[in-house]
């Protein structure tokens, strides 16, 4: 199994307070200059495991899976899933329980005695989530290698040591009916994995970028672009309603409340708003830095919210269980996921034994659980642009996991308009995110500096944007098949492969228009703000200390929109008598109409996530989906 990596990637830019009063970077501002890409290779890290010879796993060492079960009438369950999201409906906004819906869709009493008699005939212990499709499984290695035919192994990926089985498992004909996947057999970890040094916010962009001019980094710049003030004095702030986090690293509590308490915030700064439930083994430290501005964001949008933090190992494993947790407690009418990976890596995985062979269907069924409980799913769209496997390696055009399943929410990002410190307007409008704006800066430098052009610092500073395009995994779904835009693009062909088999890609200098049509799911459906030139404010401390080295920055990335827009969905279903339920269909149908919630970011000019741009006259676009929302009008529209 995978170590998922961050959406965000590394992508957060801290600004010190040197920065911000313009004197860190030196005199750069957007300059003409020609072109430069770098010469370094990269090395491809997709790499089949291989097991160390004569390396057994000890029998008596305890390992966890997960049996999926099958669901019932799963057809009839996405016609509910629609039906409880369409006003008029007689199931408009009537939600399941999570014991109703395993009665209807869940597997049946039969299958789950079936597959439980069966494991613990094998001295396996079974939970069950409530739902009857997630079998958590737990015993000795010796006992799982017995029952399922398996031998498990140490294997090597890479540099990467986890353990695997060497053989597929088998199950007893009767069970293979009713089981659809076992998720958890290998403990394979990302090649590339989160460090943290002493500065929690971290890395810097390899490449000087625009010195812009201090602005407010508040959360207050969000209420007052995305127009949620109204909400507030409406007396909407989040109350009676709880947020819950999805994440695979530690925080510090502590950092929360000071950072809530901070002037420039000045939210309710309580322990109280904020719990943590323990998944598995409840990640590590690897990564907090998401965990810690997930929170602070979500909190700060929403004051009168709380927090749920389902805290769970970096493991794909550990994601469908806190998926599922958060599912089978049914305490939060909002879920926000800001860790990702690209549907190439996804399915590179399920070939490769380096996950379950069926994950992408396991996690796409606990995310329509969540749908007709009426939990609203988001997840962010990540930060490398139209390029989300670059960090795996690849160079085709591809989209994040999960954000691209059907039944989730994904969030793209935009920049807001951007003045530097020589009063030069480099962003006029809110646009679709992306660093091209600053790539003269970058060239200036690099051409100074070619020894620092490498593959790394050419992908931090260069491929950055706000991810978004055409899933590989995904069908169209309903609610996008009648919105002008989806399935057909506009691109700028900005990069392309420098050559065959060569892992960068160079720079196009004619910036080559396309066009073309695809039939999958589009990404994302909405846009906020996620450029870190633009960003907000966050405060962190070393890794597991007591404000050791606390320190606030400017942070950025879609991973930072995804809980943004969490909270606001929480803001919203405190003004509301029911859930506000899966957000898409919802959204979708209320674009197309001539007073929409939401405005179109259809131009094609400086308007790219480094190559999908608008589409003039269409209310979609693969960049920033229907656009940036008012949330006072959405909410009204929704509440009708």
């Amino acid at each position: 199994m995978m170590k998922m990596s961050r959406t965000m990637k590394n992508r957060l830019k801290f600004l010190s307070v040197v920065f911000l009063m313009g004197g860190l970077l030196g005199g750069y501002t957007i300059t003409n200059s020609s072109t430069i890409m770098a010469k370094a290779k990269t090395v491809k890290i997709k790499k089949k495991a291989k097991p160390i010879k004569k390396k057994t796993v000890a029998g008596s060492k305890n390992m966890a899976i997960d049996f999926v079960m099958k669901p019932r009438n799963q057809s009839q369950l996405r016609k509910d899933i629609y039906a409880t999201v369409t006003p008029g409906n007689k199931k408009y906004r009537k939600y399941l329980s999570p014991t109703s819906f395993g009665k209807s869709y869940g597997a049946s009493t039969k299958s789950i005695k079936l597959v439980t008699s069966f494991l613990k005939k094998n001295h396996l212990k079974v939970s069950i989530y409530k739902g009857n499709v997630i079998l958590r499984v737990s015993g000795k290695t010796r006992d799982f290698n017995k029952a399922l035919k398996i031998q498990m192994v140490y294997a090597k990926a890479g540099s990467d040591t986890f353990t695997t089985s060497s053989k597929t498992p088998t199950l007893p004909k009767n069970l293979k009916s009713v089981v659809l996947d076992i998720v958890g057999l290998s403990s394979a970890p990302l090649t590339e994995s989160t460090k943290q040094t002493k500065q929690p916010i971290t890395p810097k962009p390899s490449a000087p970028v625009v010195q812009s001019k201090p602005v407010d980094y508040s959360h207050h710049k969000f209420v007052d672009t995305y127009n949620v003030g109204d909400l507030y004095k409406s007396g909407h702030k989040g109350q009676k309603q709880t947020i819950g986090i999805i994440t695979f690293s530690k925080f510090n509590q502590q950092d929360i409340l000071d950072f809530w308490k901070l002037k420039t915030e000045k939210v309710p700064a309580s322990a109280s708003r904020l719990s943590v439930k323990k998944i598995e083994n409840g990640g590590n430290w690897d990564g907090y830095s998401e965990t810690t501005m997930d929170i602070e964001a979500a909190g700060a949008i929403a004051p009168s919210s709380k927090l749920k933090v389902y805290q769970t190992d970096n493991t794909d494993l550990g994601q469908l269980n806190a998926y599922a947790q958060a599912v089978s407690d049914n305490q939060t009418a909002q879920l926000s996921n800001s860790w990702g990976k690209s549907e190439s890596q996804t399915t590179f995985e399920e070939k490769n034994h380096l996950s379950s062979a069926h994950y992408v269907q396991a996690m796409d069924l606990v995310a329509e659980q969540a749908a007709i409980q009426g939990i609203s799913n988001f997840s962010a769209a990540g930060d490398n642009g139209a390029y989300d496997d670059m960090l795996f390696g690849g160079t085709e055009k591809d989209v994040d996991f999960p954000s691209g399943l059907v039944y989730m929410t994904a969030i793209g990002g935009t920049t807001l308009p951007l003045t530097d410190n020589n009063d030069n307007q480099v962003v006029t409008k809110q646009r679709a995110w992306s660093w091209d704006y600053q790539y003269p800066i970058m060239n200036d430098y690099f051409a100074k500096s070619p020894k620092s052009l490498t593959s790394e610092s050419w992908m931090n500073s260069y491929m950055v944007g706000s991810g978004g395009g055409f899933s590989k995994l995904s069908y169209t779904p309903a609610y996008q098949k009648s919105i002008k835009g989806v399935n057909t693009y506009n691109g700028v062909s900005m990069w392309r492969n420098k050559s065959k088999g060569a892992r960068l890609l160079a720079y196009n200098d004619a910036l080559t228009p396309s066009q073309g049509k695809v039939d999958s799911r589009n990404v994302p459906d909405l846009a906020v703000n996620a450029d870190p030139m633009t960003g907000y404010n966050a405060l962190m401390s070393d890794p597991n200390s007591y404000r050791k080295h606390q320190q606030s920055g400017i942070v950025g990335g879609t991973s930072v929109a995804a809980p943004q827009v969490a909270a606001m969905s929480a803001v919203m279903n405190s003004g509301m008598k029911h859930r506000i339920g899966f957000w898409n269909p919802q959204i979708y149908r209320l674009a197309k109409h001539h007073d929409s919630p939401f405005t179109p970011m259809n131009d094609t000019k400086d308007n790219n996530n480094l190559f999908y741009t608008g589409q003039p006259g269409t209310i979609y676009n693969q960049a920033t989906g229907l656009g940036y929302p008012d949330f006072t009008k959405l909410f009204k529209d929704l509440n009708k």
